[in-house]
């Protein structure tokens, strides 16, 4: 499968205003454009000799493309680690390193790097628990994100100085920018044996540490003694060569993931600025004061903004489901919301019914409800005609015609326990399709039939055993009663519909059986 998909203004994706007037027409161009040429692609290839390995490719600044086959990455990852290996060895013989060192500034990187990385991911905890985020679970993008950027970019500019803190008795700065470039090394060499895909973001500054280290042999060559400073231009080149790398995924991190993508965002930009731990040790100490506590300001202002800022706006609205669900059984009928934040609604005109709170849909369909009394309407309920029920190999075989007769375009079958029913869709021309139940996370089963015709389908179920099977036969359909319209205000802006939106349900519920036979007399 080819998957093309946009990223980008992620505060509409599946709601109403995901819709052509919010499309930027460039990007639409740009996927026809890669549509089109896979689609070439795959016309002149030969499909029964699939290529037996992938490839390598990056972008420059979306101006050119490198790439190479995937089966080059081990080769060329061991020919440069053992070049880079050589060259870091000369290095540490000129610079008088010894390996008690290196060990004491390898321990100080991963703890630096694990520091940040750590409050990070507390912080998020923090402004998710105060609400100033949404939950893990809902659409997590923030209506106003830029302080945690901000904070969580300020973290990774700490993990050098904490580096340089907890080695700086122990390791000088040549030290620490050997375990750096050894580190660098070492994540190449695994990405181009294991994960070759991966191996061009360490392959770049694995390469910009050559020249590096040529200039730091030459530096070390023309001292007259011990050399404890790292020339700028040797620490810079690999962080360079790593923010090349580094830098486009980065700006999509944040798109692509939401909220979560924080702490991520903290542990590849450290990772990147870790190699300036060599300068910012030669640094002056008051220098040094002031960038870390200009970082540590960023930190708890960024946080600060974001505690101080609501989760969802008009821009970012909250996604809510509201639903009309009318039980067809007791003529009982709830409204039903769900906000994204599984919290309080969203200033929308309904409270929580104490007598409705437990709602009458199946389990595992919705969580984090608010329910209130709905006014009874007169919808016909999903009908369910067994055409035949037998007894075949040992397995209870049911014939079955599902219909709405409202016309509801969803047809839904619910069972409450979790039995490995088989399903198998049967057209009218006698085809034979066999559909899936999917399996919610109480364990329940669900079989969705989405553009079910007006005359119904037909549907045959296959149980293991001859035991009755409980159900719930739900239509769905898009859209609410004219009721609902003092339940969503017309000016409610911090709220939209999301998913399949708002729906109207009907549910009913019963039981299949075998038909009972006559004991022998």
């Amino acid at each position: 499968g080819l998957n093309f998909a946009l990223i980008g203004n992620v505060e509409r994706y599946h709601t109403p205003q995901d819709n052509f007037g919010n499309l930027d027409l460039r990007s639409l161009q740009h996927q026809g454009q890669n549509a089109l040429a896979g689609v070439q692609a795959l016309a002149t290839a030969d499909l029964a000799r699939p290529a037996a390995t992938g490839a390598v490719f990056f972008d420059i600044f979306g101006r050119t493309l490198v790439h190479w086959p995937a089966a080059w990455s081990a080769p060329l990852g061991i020919a440069l680690a053992a070049a880079l290996l050589g060259a870091l060895w000369i290095v540490r013989r000129r610079a008088h390193v010894r390996v008690a060192e290196l060990l004491h500034a390898f321990a100080a990187w991963l703890i630096g790097w694990l520091i940040v990385i750590g409050v990070a991911a507390a912080l998020l905890s923090v402004v998710r628990a105060a609400g100033a985020v949404p939950p893990a679970a809902a659409y997590s993008w923030a209506a106003y994100p830029l302080g945690m950027h901000a904070a969580c970019i300020a973290l990774a500019l700490l993990a050098p100085a904490c580096a340089v803190r907890l080695s700086r008795r122990r390791a000088n700065s040549w030290s620490l920018w050997l375990v750096n470039a050894l580190v660098i090394g070492a994540l190449m060499l695994l990405c181009s044996v294991k994960y070759p895909e991966l191996s061009f973001l360490f392959v770049l500054p694995a390469l910009a540490t050559l020249p590096a280290a040529y200039l730091a042999t030459r530096s070390l060559a023309g001292s007259t003694g011990a050399m404890t400073r790292v020339p700028p231009w040797v620490a810079v080149l690999p962080v360079l060569a790593a923010a090349l790398a580094f830098v486009p995924i980065l700006l999509m991190l944040y798109p692509a993931l939401g909220a979560d993508a924080w702490p991520i965002l903290t542990a590849v930009t450290g990772l990147v600025l870790l190699g300036l731990a060599p300068l910012l040790h030669d640094t002056p100490a008051g220098s040094h004061r002031t960038y870390v506590w200009l970082s540590i300001a960023v930190v708890v202002l960024g946080g600060g903004y974001t505690l101080l800022r609501p989760a969802y706006s008009t821009q970012m609205p909250q996604r809510t489901l509201l639903w009309y669900a009318l039980d067809a059984d007791t003529g009982r009928a709830q409204w039903v919301l769900q906000p994204d934040s599984k919290r309080d609604a969203p200033r929308f005109a309904l409270r929580d019914d104490a007598a409705m709170l437990a709602p009458t849909l199946p389990a595992g369909i919705i969580s984090g409800v608010h329910s209130a009394a709905a006014p009874s309407l007169d919808y016909a309920a999903p009908e369910l005609q067994v055409l035949s029920a037998e007894l075949r190999d040992g397995k209870a075989v049911y014939r079955l015609r599902l219909r709405s007769p409202r016309g509801a375009a969803e047809l839904e079958l619910a069972i409450p326990e979790d039995r490995p029913v088989k399903a198998t869709l049967v057209s009218a021309n006698g085809q034979r399709l066999p559909v899936n139940f999917w399996r919610a996370a109480d364990h329940t089963r669900w079989l969705q039939l989405i553009g079910a015709p007006s005359a119904g389908v037909e549907l045959e179920l296959e149980a293991p055993n001859t035991s009755a099977i409980a159900m719930t036969v739900l239509d769905r359909s898009y859209g609410l009663p004219a009721a609902a319209a003092a339940l969503r205000p017309a000016g409610l802006s911090v709220t939209t519909a999301s998913q399949d939106g708002d729906l109207t349900i009907v549910h009913r519920s019963l039981v299949l059986g075998l038909p009972q036979r006559a004991a022998n007399p």
